[in-house]
């Protein structure tokens, strides 16, 4: 399989913040060469949580040909990259006594992790644990609180419990068991201990790594610190294999045996062939969708931007939990002049906020991702017995609805709901800017009617849209009982997002609920019950509120019909545009949304910002390259590989950064509802571009435009049928 160097680095690296990222999905890893040779791996899951929501970095690993204190200092002959083709990194040493190779991996059908060292000489090779949680300690009151899930001291200290290190025959495990869950605890404090279901993924956690060989002759030895280190012979080679593993098995033997069984497994198998299934596990992956722009500066940066954030976001997107947009599984250690922080920090801690978790999703749609879409469904489906006791005991009506601002059991994130709640009714949200922020639920109703749309899966359609969307729907149904004097549904108390926290009848809700209602109808998705319910609430509402600009005569359209208090930073009003697809090309009033998006106040790009998506969504081809500027400009010093956007509003990687930036391209190329695809809507007449991607009605749409010149094919992914125009 050719090999496709992302990055190649002669210059060796001071810390993690100078690595790159592999992994299969479930597991991944910062890996970097230090200046002595050693090799620095951080090990991260998207479901290794800490008994008090934090989402834990797993294990910090070292790799070393000879002993550490003899390794020559690499300022030549050193060269290591990044083959994203196959999530490999290749080292290679050629200093004045070492001349060694190294390939690391994490297998994309085993949660292991390979180093497989070439050492033409007879020195050693040998690994070890270097944990940074090596005792028991309290959090003090600084900004490492904000890394955790918001309960402050509200249910006792936060305590980081010391992880374990012990080894078992011929291997070293390093592990971390849970303490106590905080689930029951906050469950309680928000007055929901009678939902039906609680799912808790903290209690009895244990994840850890265990290393090991492949079965080739291997001794442990502990140097002058009492580390422990497994080495091997290095004259024939060396291979390590590391299982790594993150259950809830309640204790550290337990979690031993499950270790040594997935490593047992995985060493049983034909190595080459293991590799090879593994290589060619990527090149699906990677032959699956990709968009390759050519033309222009600004074309190339894209394109490496758009295959940086596939190759991120399907590193860690497999797992049994969404992808964080605050770091993913590939936080590392750092600080600056005030403070420094360990691999376990990131900013806003545990919870997942919709408003930027979403956007890491939409893009897999076009990208055809559509298994780690299901992550982030599961959330939702998993936690709704929570959000249906959430109606029930705050308001005493039926239906869900989601917090903006959710942990991975199904509360709000503690300190957004209010930790001291002495007199304080139990409905009451302290947090303004998240109080009467739940029109997530109707963006995830729009997502799931997508998915349903460009897979036509009758699982998606049962299991997820169906369900979800009938409680969506009667939460809108009931919570909003009052008219307005047109005899119109009144949606108040209410916000328009998190930017005006006081509004009436917001537009991002008016839109949403139309837009769902008219794709239901469309796609004759649900049975005839829902559609007539989601039906007869569009029907209710007020109008999407519009102003006209008496000196343009134009149209514009207003964030609610009453607003003030404005507090983010956010334009609700083309929520019209994306992801409620009322206003763009080939709809109704184009022109009032291209004015809308003109008179905005909001114009930033970075982060989360959907400045970009939306001269897209509205076919404004220079807006859209000039917001794509913009964002690529939005480098990152602090880190050494380019796909580590941010922090930005949030962490490294900003996950939304990236995602994006990936979105804006995919929309400049392709749009449309279910029948003929609308190509190359806000493309520069002066780029080339080949791409293949999917789109509504169960489609695979492949396109090339060179010298003006476009030729395209549609496949329909059921009966493979294919028609071809040029």
């Amino acid at each position: 399989m050719s090999v496709q160097r992302d990055v190649v680095w002669t210059r060796p690296a001071a810390d993690s913040r100078d690595s790159v990222p592999i992994g299969n999905g479930r597991w991944g890893a910062n890996v970097w060469v230090e200046r002595n040779g050693t090799i620095g791996v951080l090990v991260g899951a998207n479901d290794s949580w800490s008994g008090n929501g934090r989402l834990l970095k797993v294990a910090r690993l070292r790799f070393s040909v000879g002993d550490p204190v003899e390794l020559d200092d690499l300022t030549t002959g050193l060269e290591w990259s990044l083959d994203s083709g196959t999530a490999t990194v290749m080292v290679s040493v050629r200093s004045p006594r070492f001349r060694w190779s190294a390939d690391l991996w994490i297998d994309a059908h085993h949660d292991v992790l390979v180093a497989e060292f070439t050492t033409p000489g007879s020195g050693s090779v040998c690994a070890w644990t270097d944990p940074w949680r090596s005792e028991r300690r309290s959090v003090p009151d600084d900004f490492e609180l904000d890394s955790f899930c918001g309960q402050e001291r509200a249910f006792g200290p936060v305590v980081v419990e010391a992880d374990q290190v012990f080894t078992t025959g011929t291997t070293i495990a390093a592990v971390h068991v849970n303490g106590p869950s905080v689930v029951p605890a906050t469950i309680a404090h928000q007055g929901l201990e009678h939902a039906r279901e609680v799912h808790d993924p903290l209690v009895g956690r244990v994840s850890g790594v265990l290393i090991g060989t492949d079965g080739r002759q291997s001794s442990l030895d502990r140097d002058e610190h009492r580390t422990w280190r497994l080495r091997q012979s290095g004259g024939a080679g060396a291979r390590y294999c590391v299982s790594l593993v993150t259950e809830q098995c309640g204790d550290a033997t337990s979690w031993a045996r499950r270790a040594n069984q997935v490593r047992d497994a995985f060493v049983a198998l034909d190595m080459e062939h293991a590799r090879t299934r593994h290589e060619r596990w990527w090149q699906t992956c990677w032959a699956r969708s990709w968009v390759r722009a050519t033309g222009s500066d600004t074309a190339d940066r894209a394109s490496a931007a758009y295959r940086r954030n596939q190759y991120i976001v399907a590193l860690g997107g497999s797992g049994p939990y969404p992808l964080k947009f605050n770091g993913s599984v590939l936080t590392m250690e750092g600080g600056d002049s005030e403070r420094s922080w360990d691999p376990d920090y990131r900013r806003w801690g545990g919870p997942y906020w919709f408003q930027n978790t979403r956007l890491m999703y939409w893009g897999l749609l076009a990208m055809g991702s559509f298994d780690s879409i299901r992550p982030f469904a599961d959330l939702f489906l998993r936690t709704l017995p929570v959000h249906r006791e959430r109606c029930r005991r705050y308001w005493g009506h039926g239906g869900a609805c989601f917090p903006e601002t959710l942990t991975a059991w199904g509360t709000f994130r503690p300190n957004d709901y209010g930790l001291n709640r002495d007199g304080v009714p139990v409905e009451h949200v302290a947090n303004p800017y998240v109080r009467h922020y739940w029109q997530g639920a109707l963006e995830l109703s729009t997502f799931l009617i997508d998915w349903y749309s460009y897979t036509r899966s009758d699982e998606v359609h049962s299991r997820y849209l169906v369900p979800i969307i009938r409680e969506v729907l009667r939460f809108y149904q009931e919570h909003y009982p009052s008219r307005s004097p047109d005899g119109t549904v009144r949606i108040a108390p209410a916000a328009s997002l998190e930017t005006w926290h006081t509004a009436v009848d917001p537009t991002p809700e008016l839109a949403g609920i139309r837009f769902v209602s008219d794709r239901l109808d469309r796609l004759g998705a649900g049975d005839d019950a829902l559609r007539r319910g989601w039906r007869a609430l569009a029907g209710s509402l007020a109008p999407i509120p519009r102003r006209i600009d008496t000196w343009r005569k134009t149209e514009r359209i207003l964030p609610a019909h009453e607003y003030n208090n404005k507090a983010n930073s956010e334009n609700p009003e083309l929520y019209t545009v994306f992801p409620y697809r009322l206003f763009g090309v080939g709809k109704p009033d184009l022109e009032a949304g291209r004015f809308t998006y003109r008179t905005r106040e909001e114009r930033e790009v970075f982060g989360w910002k959907q400045d970009p998506i939306h001269a897209a969504m509205l076919g404004l081809s220079a807006d859209a390259v000039e917001r794509m500027e913009l964002q690529l400009a939005c480098s990152n010093p602090g880190n050494r590989y380019p796909g580590f956007w941010g922090p930005n509003y949030d962490w490294v990687p900003d996950m939304d950064h990236s995602s994006v930036l990936a979105l804006t391209l995919q929309r400049m190329l392709l749009q449309g509802e279910e029948g003929e695809p609308v190509f190359l809507p806000a493309w520069p007449q002066e780029w080339d571009v080949r791409f293949r991607l999917f789109g509504p009605d169960a489609r695979v749409i492949e396109l090339a435009y060179e010298g003006g010149v476009t030729t395209y094919r549609t496949v329909d992914r059921h009966d493979r049928t294919e028609s071809s125009h040029e």
